[in-house]
């Protein structure tokens, strides 16, 4: 059985979409997961009366990770699939599962823009996964080692999701959703020996709204998936050699726009952004752990001069007790009885 783990918050009218099309997909045996995210749309009463769907809910909203988690607990199916509320699968989605993982143990997919997509005249496809749609690069040979598949097209066998899960408590600049538990994830897989496939024909169509196609909402996305990926290890080759490109890359772009090199794609400014979200991860690091460093030895300070006040104490009792032997001196013997103390003068005699 193949589990859909769908996850939702405030999105009622997709959520009935997506879960129409994975009614429709045409695979029988399959269950649907829902893990409404404290939705307060009247999401949770319109689950109520799905009866072929099952329902995690949480009354608080939580990270992304922690959601996904709590669906794969919930999947009863020995392969878990993930997607989005504002998804629709293709017809054929759950059979390439299937047949993808009889030889594997996770894949992903494409994901195409589902509706209207009129992206601005400076979009550049090379960013579309900004805003969860796939590169030119996912129908290349590195699919799936560089350019990586998104939570809302994944599937795996799910002894090994469970053995790996979704790492929880990474942090996110630009909201919750930017954290990168998905691309996490696949690279353990692979780190671990894991047998991976990016099927370009597994495909997934995602909503992409206005409002994610502006400036303003890209740079935010870029500079969290920066921050997110140094939080989760991914140190972009060095903080220092990833700096001093953030810091070169803008004299670049504007010294070859004088020499009548044309604008900058939006990829190349757009990657500049993601690393210097990534320098930043880096820096809120290190001044969190000086920060620690710092509160630790604060606390360890009376105790050190406590013991360097007994050692100081018990230094100058010593010294003490080594001048008082110095100047003591010999002891001068007892007169003998009868007669007077030895001198230099020689024997004393009576008269």
């Amino acid at each position: 059985m193949i589990s859909v783990v769908v996850l939702t918050h405030n999105r009622l009218p997709f959520l009935r979409d997506c879960v129409e099309s994975i009614r429709a997909n045409g695979y029988a045996d399959h269950e649907i997961v829902v893990v409404d995210n404290a939705s307060t749309d009247g999401t949770a009463e319109a689950l109520a009366g799905m009866d072929d769907v099952r329902v995690v809910r949480f009354d608080r909203d939580r990270e992304l990770a922690a959601c996904r988690n709590a669906g794969i607990d919930a999947a009863r199916g020995d392969i878990i699939a993930f997607t989005d509320d504002d998804c629709a699968i293709e017809k054929d989605w759950l059979v390439r599962i299937e047949a993808d993982l009889r030889d594997h143990d996770a894949v992903g997919g494409v994901a195409l823009p589902l509706g209207d997509f009129h992206p601005p005249r400076w979009w550049d496809d090379e960013i579309n996964w900004l805003v969860g749609l796939s590169v030119p690069g996912h129908y290349g040979p590195r699919a799936g080692e560089v350019y990586l598949p998104a939570s809302l097209n994944l599937a795996y066998r799910a002894p090994v999701l469970r053995a790996l899960g979704f790492r929880e408590g990474a942090p996110g600049l630009a909201g919750r959703n930017m954290t990168r538990e998905d691309s996490d994830l696949w690279l353990r897989t692979r780190a671990g020996g894991h047998r991976t496939l990016f099927d370009p024909s597994l495909v997934v169509y995602h909503r992409v709204p206005p409002e994610r196609l502006t400036v303003s909402f890209c740079v935010r996305r870029a500079f969290s998936d920066g921050f997110s990926a140094w939080h989760r290890g991914e140190t972009g080759g060095g903080l220092r050699r990833t700096l001093a490109y953030v810091l070169a890359q803008p004299f670049t772009l504007a010294a070859r726009m004088i020499r009548g090199g044309g604008r900058p794609r939006a990829k190349e400014w757009v990657w500049p952004v993601r690393q210097a979200g990534l320098v930043w991860g880096g820096i809120v690091q290190g001044a969190a752990a000086i920060t620690a460093a710092a509160r630790d030895t604060a606390k360890a300070v009376p105790g050190v001069l406590h013991a360097l006040l007994i050692i100081l104490r018990e230094a100058a009792l010593l010294a003490c007790a080594r001048g008082l032997l110095k100047t003591r001196g010999p002891r001068t013997p007892p007169p003998a009885v009868g007669g007077a103390p030895h001198s230099d003068g020689g024997d004393a005699t009576t008269s």
